[in-house]
């Protein structure tokens, strides 16, 4: 008889809380038992990466270039990210073949973003995390911030 277990781990590799206590009993019970395999399962990215992607990243990007005189759009600069792989690879009729962002998981949408971000850096110019628009803004608009 074959017994399947499935726990949910997020990105980070940690478990809720649930999953963890369910995944620690299901691992006493069967102590010293063979595992025959486990697998891993890659969670396409979320909707709010795909609004920061398009609507943060990119848009930061074509500013800053158009502030050095080239005048891409954001279309060019997604094109050039798929075409060197920024969003990792898959198998195609035996080759590989740079994924789009629609079939990037979101350890491949993190690596892009944090490799995008560096690239930009060098030029001097610094990308925000998703978490830190909000804040940035606040700080530009000098919203509720004590001088």
């Amino acid at each position: 008889m074959k017994y399947i277990e499935t726990y949910q781990v997020t990105p980070e590799g940690k478990m809720p809380e649930e999953s963890r206590s369910r995944f620690v009993a299901f691992l006493k019970k069967n102590a010293g038992k063979f595992v025959e395999h486990l697998t891993t399962t890659d969670r396409k990215r979320t909707r709010p990466q795909d609004k920061y992607f398009f609507g943060v990243m990119l848009p930061c990007i074509v500013d800053h270039r158009r502030g050095l005189g080239y005048w891409e759009d954001v279309k060019q600069w997604y094109d050039f990210f798929v075409s060197e792989g920024y969003f990792g690879y898959k198998e195609f009729n035996g080759k590989l073949i740079p994924k789009h962002l629609s079939e990037a998981s979101i350890v491949d949408f993190i690596e892009a973003k944090e490799k995008i971000q560096m690239m930009f850096a060098k030029e001097g110019l610094i990308i925000p995390d998703p978490q830190q628009k909000e804040f940035l803004e606040t700080i530009t608009n000098n919203k509720g911030l004590e001088k």
